[in-house]
């Protein structure tokens, strides 16, 4: 499940079914008692005739892209839905299902991982859907992408053990990132797009320079594979979540761990910074 930024949380299931919810507080009760939300459905948008694997909020949350396909990669479609009302707004049929999709900071354009053997993304055009570019490069599936919140580059990780980088203007790569062992599967930007973080099936995460392609820190405590990466506004702390249920946090600028929090009793799968770091 992914929260939008704005006022609706919405989650997507393998029964082809895209679910948003409204929120209702309830009432603070006594002084410093936190306050309740409540999350009431919305509505269900129907449409994909596969499990549904992805979705995103363009950024002025307007729009929800969805992406769905066969478990193994079989056709599959990218669907946006205008918020408001849930009415399909663009349905497109692609040669393999979508794994991922991410928009651009402008909200003009979105990229998608469709699962092919290669490991193709898309850059397309929001309202049409008309492909601006294909990445082809990986040898293996992509299963996860980014845009830099501040320059026109993208973001791919690999099962075949490496990141890259792309520009979206052009088309053209720009760095290919080798270093980890094993899958790579989170990938994430800092808030300024100077710094990339990835993490891998073995628990390493590597922070690289985006501008260079230039490894900077590997990070290693872990003991499964890294689930999800995330970077602290001010770049100063990096977060890892993993398989072996911890969340750790690092010194950006030195690689050192700084903490480990454990109480999962199953894999961590995500994990994020608050909005002001």
């Amino acid at each position: 499940m992914r929260f939008s930024a704005f006022k609706w949380p919405v989650t997507c299931t393998f029964a082809c079914l895209i679910v948003l919810f409204v929120s209702i507080k309830g009432f603070v009760q006594e002084e410093g008692t936190p306050k309740v939300t409540i999350w009431k459905e919305q509505q269900t948008l129907r449409g994909h005739l596969a499990g549904v694997w992805s979705l995103a909020f363009s950024p002025d949350g307007k729009t929800l892209a969805t992406g769905s396909g066969g478990y193994l990669g079989e056709q599959g479609e990218l669907k946006n839905w205008n918020i408001e009302n849930g009415k399909e707004t663009l349905s497109i049929v692609t040669p393999r299902s979508v794994r991922r999709i991410d928009f651009s900071p402008g909200g003009e354009t979105l990229a998608t991982a469709e699962h092919e053997n290669e490991g193709a993304a898309r850059v397309r055009e929001t309202k049409t859907g008309k492909v601006l570019h294909t990445f082809v490069g990986h040898s293996s599936p992509i299963d996860m992408l980014a845009f830099s919140p501040k320059a026109h580059v993208l973001a791919t990780a690999s099962w075949d053990k490496t990141v890259r980088l792309w520009d979206t203007k052009n088309g053209k790569q720009l760095f290919t990132l080798e270093g980890h062992a094993r899958e790579v599967y989170p990938v994430a930007f800092s808030a300024d797009g100077r710094l990339v973080l990835s993490g891998d099936h073995a628990g390493v995460a590597i922070l690289w320079d985006a501008n260079s392609g230039k490894k900077l820190r590997t990070l290693e405590g872990h003991t499964d594979c890294v689930q999800s990466v995330a970077i602290a506004k001010d770049s100063k702390t990096l977060a890892t979540a993993s398989w072996d249920k911890t969340v750790k946090t690092w010194n950006g600028e030195t690689g050192a761990e700084l903490a480990t929090f454990k109480g999962h009793a199953l894999p961590v799968l995500d994990v994020a910074f608050s909005p002001d770091g």
